[in-house]
């Protein structure tokens, strides 16, 4: 289960090893497009494979993209987790002390119903990192990401991050706030433009009743260090 943590200064994280965070939305299934938006850490100083890093919407609060009994859910994933998790290489470089969230597969959008899932092919290639060791304590890196549902039947993704010469800015809670209502061109700190994979798309049927948000991660080790999360809905 996620653990509560003393980590920056004597801010509060949550730390997922091999973990799942599920949290309603106040305003339930009454939405088109959304963004999750999250501050994190990976507490590691090598590179490791076989990680899954999914963040997205499910139908109620108890049953995430973890479990075999999952209602519905939508998850999205930097690196072509849902062809072959093995795959994926999360490079860590020392000269920068970051990680390559998903390694260099670019992004794909999945659908779990119960123990089952359907996904797309990842689209886009851009690289995006986060701070891992030794700048756990020093910085908190920003990820978003952005959900809709469109008219013609699809669901559509698009993430965002930092470059690797930016994982050693402090992201602070002011900025993703600030960020999370830039819809079109978040930035970093220092003003420059996040790093983006968009137009993962999936096929989607049924009542897309999605009222609740989920971050799943798959390792014990190393494990991931969630700052915060918020959710904004665009319309």
């Amino acid at each position: 289960m996620p653990f509560i943590i003393q980590g920056f200064g004597s801010e509060q994280r949550v730390q997922l090893g091999a973990d799942e965070i599920i949290r309603p939305m106040a305003w339930g299934t009454n939405w088109a497009k959304i963004r999750i938006g999250m501050r994190i850490a990976i507490n590691t100083q090598q590179t490791f494979a076989n990680a899954a890093f999914i963040v997205g919407v499910c139908q109620g609060n108890t049953a995430g993209w973890t479990s075999t009994s999952t209602t519905d859910a939508i998850g999205i994933s930097q690196g072509n987790i849902f062809t072959n998790i093995y795959n994926t290489s999360w490079g860590y470089f020392s000269a920068f002390g970051g990680v390559n969230i998903g390694g260099t597969s670019g992004i794909c959008c999945g659908r779990k119903v119960g123990a089952n899932y359907t996904s797309n092919t990842a689209v886009n290639t851009a690289s995006i990192y986060c701070a891992a060791q030794p700048l756990m304590g020093a910085a908190r890196s920003i990820f978003l990401v952005d959900i809709s549902k469109n008219f013609n039947g699809t669901i559509s993704a698009t993430t965002w991050g930092l470059d690797l010469s930016s994982v050693s800015q402090d992201c602070s809670r002011f900025w993703l706030l600030y960020q999370m209502e830039n819809e079109t061109a978040p930035k970093t700190p220092a003003n420059s433009g996040l790093t983006s994979n968009g137009a993962a798309s999936l096929s989607v049927a049924g009542s897309l009743a999605w009222d609740n948000v989920f971050i799943s991660w798959s390792r014990s080790v190393p494990i991931m260090e969630v700052c915060d999360v918020t959710v904004v809905r665009y319309y």
